[in-house]
């Protein structure tokens, strides 16, 4: 099998230092801090750290009570740890209290395979906070799991709770690391409950959740540490999580990255008030990683997502994307929005992607959900090939309800290239429905190098499309009391469809919006289909509208299995300006347009005859046939020009 190279972390090790007093938990450290040991860096200042257990032998659960630590109280200089000691056996039970404000330099649950049922549970105290923090670690400063080799089926757990406290995790170069894993560990997790925890904040470089994964032997060749082959985690965020994520050139946040093949999978469920602020932006689901589910925990919650400025995109999202890995182990990632309201930009978005060899055995895919909320992504991916003969490949987006996907440029439904049978079927499907909205102000288009055994998508059932740019072609087409607006960016043709469909499905009643440039009278195919698999195609459309400078119809063109457009007269604007005026610093002029309620740009520069030098200055509707605009600032320039332009 060949090695993967994983997605490049902060880190990829914990944090240890060399312990003073060998109680159990410590002589089990000592036994393994070559695995724990390995890449991680023991400078001056690590080696010497007030390294600190749970021991759990004081008069109380109190993290202050020094009795209840093998080098007392902690400071600011200790890395805490949580290990055989002072556990319990269900997440009912607090064995240990941060009573009061304190703060440590890391937080690491090692639970050394302690097995389903020995467990630690903190909480934190009302109106207390514990503050991770060391302003130079590039290691990880919050560590939940064994660190070691997991037994298959192995489920450690760690609770952390305190409807009033507030959890802080402030290493700017440091990660957050939640993983088990081992080379034969083909079920359980690292779980992380935080669900009871009021607030969960971070300042780190990443968060990496089951998101370190590699099948190299961690130390060397020979080690037989494999501690983060099909890395898993079960994490359930705070109430309120605010996650500052500061990596640039790798998302900030990487979920589910197992890379053994037969990796269990993993679990993400956010929080009720969730603002994760990422320049890189989030892997979910990467190679190898098993089946894995991000989601909301309870309904009516709520998730923001930004730059680490909180103005601009995050870099990518990729849900079931192997990050030009290689590789032939399933992996099946799906973000599922539907319980909450999501807020999101960014740049691009991938939704199922395959490896980039050919593999006969397993396929890989992304879904995400929306039913509330908006998310603005410059670009998207849904079903991508890198390569022929390639495992099966699905990518699917749903968005329903009050829900709206703005693509600012295009979107790519299916990427296919020649397929195999025998490996597996791919799919590339965009599902609007019950209210949802999508548009696309680009293309809108699949591709097949072979079109034999894979599918591309369209359904919109009770929703809403809009797209600026060409479309198509698709497999299946199916409009259902639905509303589709296409914005025309080039030349229509009077032999070629502007979408090509194999199968068309229709049903009453639709809306059919056209917008853009039509230059000229004549009869043009807008959809074209091979099979009308049910309905009644172009007598499904009961509204249809032009703009205001075209006169037009529909036809059901039965003959040519097709919906066309037939163009009867396209009129001048007749375009007048009637009146102009300069008073008060204030220039002011109008007129009249036949094109009613059409829609114009009023462009202004200082040089016309530069024609890159043109700018917007305003926009507006010829509204009842008529126009004004006002600029109140022409007294700035020693010239300007204006014109209007339309549609």
């Amino acid at each position: 099998m060949k090695p993967y190279k994983p997605f490049a972390a902060a880190d990829p090790h914990g944090r240890c230092a060399k312990p003073r007093l060998l109680r159990p938990c410590q002589a089990w450290l000592a036994a393994f801090r070559p695995i724990l040991a390995a890449g991680c860096l023991l400078t001056a200042v690590d080696a010497p750290a007030d390294t600190n257990f749970w021991a759990g032998l004081g008069a109380d659960l109190n993290w202050s009570t020094a009795g209840n630590w093998t080098n007392g109280a902690p400071t600011a200089a200790s890395d805490t740890f949580f290990g055989a000691d002072g556990v319990v056996g269900d997440t009912a039970t607090i064995n240990n209290i941060v009573s009061a404000n304190l703060t440590v330099r890391s937080l690491n649950y090692l639970h050394q395979n302690l097995g389903n049922t020995l467990i630690h549970n903190t909480q934190i105290a009302d109106g207390a906070t514990l503050t991770v923090s060391d302003a130079l670690s590039t290691t990880n400063m919050f560590f939940v799991g064994t660190g070691t080799n997991t037994t298959s089926g192995t489920t450690t757990t760690t609770t952390i709770s305190g409807m009033g406290g507030i959890l802080s995790v402030n290493a700017p170069t440091g990660c957050i690391v939640v993983r088990n894993g081992g080379l034969t560990m083909y079920g359980g997790a690292a779980r992380l409950d935080m669900s009871s925890l009021g607030t969960f904040t971070t300042s780190v470089k990443q968060m990496l959740l089951a998101g370190d994964g590699t099948n190299a032997e961690v130390g060397g060749a020979g080690t037989g540490n494999r501690y983060k082959d099909r890395a898993s985690c079960y994490v359930l965020m705070a109430q309120t999580n605010i996650l500052t994520l500061s990596a640039t050139s790798v998302p900030g946040l990487i979920f589910a990255n197992g890379i053994g093949n037969g990796a269990p999978g993993s679990t993400l469920k956010l929080g009720f008030t969730n603002a994760i602020f990422s320049d890189g932006g989030m892997l979910l689901g990467g190679p190898k990683s098993g089946v894995s589910l991000v989601d909301f925990n309870v309904a009516g919650s709520a998730a923001y997502f930004r730059n680490t400025a909180g103005t601009g995109p995050q870099n990518y999202w990729g849900i079931g994307d192997p990050v030009a890995g290689y590789g032939q182990g399933g992996m099946s990632c799906t973000l599922d929005f539907t319980q909450g309201t999501v807020d999101a930009w960014v740049n691009q978005v991938v939704v199922g992607r395959s490896y980039r060899e050919a593999r006969k055995i397993q396929t890989s895919s992304g879904t995400l959900k929306m039913a509330a909320g908006k998310l603005v992504a410059n670009s998207m991916l849904i079903g991508y090939d890198y390569v022929d003969y390639r495992a099966g490949i699905k990518g699917t987006v749903e968005i329903s309800g009050t829900a709206e996907l703005v693509v600012s440029n295009a979107m790519t439904l299916g990427r296919f290239r020649n397929a195999d049978i025998t490996n597996g079927f791919s799919l590339a499907k965009l599902d609007i429905r019950d209210g949802g909205s999508v548009k696309v102000y680009g293309g809108l288009t699949s591709s097949f190098t072979d079109p034999n055994n894979c599918d591309s998508e369209l359904s919109v059932v009770s929703g809403s499309l809009q797209v600026k740019g060409a479309v198509g072609p698709f497999f299946s087409v199916d409009l259902n009391n639905s509303t589709l607006t296409l914005d025309i960016s080039t030349a229509l043709s009077p032999t070629t469809a502007l979408c090509n469909v194999t199968n068309l499905t229709t049903a009453s009643p639709i809306t059919l919006n056209l917008a853009g440039v039509i230059p000229s009278v004549g009869q043009f195919p807008l959809i074209r289909y091979a099979t009308l698999v049910s309905g009644a195609a172009g007598d499904d459309i009961t509204g249809f509208t032009l703009p205001p400078y075209v006169k037009g119809y529909l036809s059901n063109n039965v003959a040519n299995s097709s919906i066309d457009l037939v163009v009867t007269n396209v009129a001048d604007s007749n375009l007048q300006i009637t009146q102009s005026s300069l008073a008060g610093g204030t220039i002011q002029f109008g007129g009249t347009c036949e094109w009613t309620n059409a829609s114009y740009r009023v462009i202004a520069t200082t040089n016309a005859a530069n024609s890159a030098s043109w700018v917007t200055v305003g926009r507006g509707a010829f509204t009842g046939g008529v126009f004004s605009y006002a600029d109140s600032s022409p007294t700035n320039y020693p010239q300007r020009f204006f014109r209007l332009v339309t549609p």
